[in-house]
């Protein structure tokens, strides 16, 4: 039975220990019975030092089992090896994607010093997907230039409204569109330093880590996202500042424009890499987090909510843990801060008028009668959480990650966790199926739904998530506030 599907699911979570191995000498008929008495589809060459020279097929090895000269033949004659080997952290969807190509029923994983970790079964992959949005998954996962890239991009809509009808569930099409992306992230950014090298900048002059942040940071995206990205750069002597930060800005500004060519584009608010507000060194991230929760403006405490999202999908996966534990620090160990954050988000309201009746837009807007559910339905509640697990200390970036974490400390109950895990759930999956709507309709995915588009259950459904929402909302300021808390 398939298990969920996951496009976070690595090699390494799938990979089986290595079964049979042989000396590049091994007779052709011993290695026939030793698969046999194993139930093997495959065997591992491995050299005296136990390095990995090749693999043999059980289908080859019986097609050279009837040439004539079979009983002093070893496995060096059928021995293959596969023009590419997996790595333990590579994604499993990818793996799959070639291993299908090119027809092979299993695959040796190598780790980054040649050393055989294991063998990736091609059946064992293929269990972990659900077959709707497998197969067109598969056709566009194989290439990594810009072309490529743009179609993975462009047939996102499509393998995410297979997997909500398959799943009926929002969140697996979310965790599906945020690696897609992470993919090209990666793929981008692989681009950009080797056409840079190709150009004459050579190789970066510094570590670096290309983040992410906004619903993606929190693997929740959703169609059309745009982009929220960052660079952390490592730290280096201020008199190399020139000729460093000549180098990021334009791997930055390649990166960004190539994002934008392929269906992810610029920020209108210009958080990018490509801002030098969002491209720093370590040392400069950390002081520039810590003057914002020192002086408390608005435009201060708008970038610590963007910035307390971010993720790591590109680079040294060292550095972002550094600046989280320090922008943790900084956040948690001012209350006034935490209280004045808490009075900014409270500006965007849960989307319910008087008698719980749902919001919809005036008749000044171009959405005039309609639900805006990212605005008030997905966000209030995403906001809430994130300060309440930031004022807990929880690492996860996800909503619904964090609202788990507040339940394993007892800051909330399996009530308000139950109610809540499922109003963020059920409001996300109303604007995806949405945005699968208007994609199909022409039009571009959008923040925006009509009510008349609502059952009457989910109708009932929405205003019973956004009143669990409102319910929250005021936890988190009773708990940061208090019965009479000054600023």
């Amino acid at each position: 039975m398939n298990t969920p599907f996951s496009l976070q699911t690595t090699v390494a979570d799938v990979m089986r220990p290595p079964q049979i191995t042989c000396r590049p000498g091994t007779g052709l008929r011993q290695l026939l019975l030793l698969l046999a008495d194993n139930n093997g589809d495959c065997a591992l060459v491995l050299r005296e030092d136990g390095r990995l020279q090749g693999m043999v097929l059980q289908r080859d090895l019986h097609a050279s089992l009837a040439e004539r000269d079979v009983d002093s033949a070893t496995v060096q004659r059928c021995m293959i090896m596969p023009a590419r080997l997996a790595s333990p952290q590579e994604p499993l969807y990818r793996a799959l994607a070639w291993m299908r190509s090119a027809r092979l029923p299993c695959v040796p994983v190598v780790d980054g010093g040649g050393r055989t970790v294991g063998l990736l079964h091609r059946e064992d992959a293929q269990d972990r997907f659900t077959p709707a949005p497998l197969d067109r998954l598969l056709q566009v996962a194989l290439g990594t230039g810009p072309r490529e890239l743009y179609r993975l991009r462009m047939e996102q809509t499509t393998i995410a409204a297979a997997l909500l009808e398959d799943c009926h569930r929002a969140a697996p099409a979310q965790a599906l569109i945020s690696q897609l992306n992470d993919d090209c992230y990666r793929a981008l950014t692989d681009h950009a330093v080797r056409s840079m090298e190709e150009d004459g900048w050579g190789a970066p002059p510094a570590g670096f880590s290309v983040i992410v942040m906004g619903s993606g940071g929190r693997r929740e995206s959703l169609l059309a996202p745009d982009q929220d990205n960052g660079l952390i750069i490592s730290d280096y002597p201020d008199r190399e500042h020139g000729r460093i930060d000549r180098y990021f800005t334009e791997m930055a500004l390649r990166l960004t424009h190539g994002l934008d060519a392929i269906g992810i584009p610029y920020c209108p608010g210009h958080v990018m890499a490509s801002n030098p507000l969002w491209r720093k060194s370590l040392s400069q991230w950390i002081d520039q987090g810590r003057s914002w929760v020192r002086r408390r403006t608005e435009q201060g405490f708008l970038n610590t909510t963007i910035m307390l999202d971010f993720r790591h999908v590109a680079g040294d996966p060292s550095l972002p843990g550094a600046l989280r534990q320090a922008m943790t620090e900084q956040v948690t160990g001012s209350r006034g801060f935490l209280q004045a954050l808490t009075l900014t988000d409270s500006t965007k309201q849960v989307g319910l008028s008087w008698f719980n009746r749902l919001m919809t837009e005036s008749a000044d807007s171009v959405h005039e009668g309609e639900i805006n559910l990212k605005r008030n339905a997905i966000m209030p509640l995403v906001e809430a959480v994130r300060l309440h697990a930031l004022s807990h200390e929880l690492p996860d970036t996800s909503t619904q990650g964090r609202l788990a974490g507040l339940a394993e400390q007892g800051v909330i109950s399996d009530d308000e966790l139950d109610s809540l895990r499922h109003a963020h759930e059920f409001t996300c999956f109303l604007l995806l199926r949405q945005q699968i709507r208007d994609s199909a309709q022409g039009r571009p995915p959008g923040r925006h739904m009509p009510p008349t588009a609502l059952t009457s259950r989910e109708h009932g459904t929405l205003i019973q998530s956004m009143k669990a929402t409102q319910a929250f909302l005021k936890h988190v300021h009773q708990e940061l506030f208090g019965s009479a808390a000054n600023l």
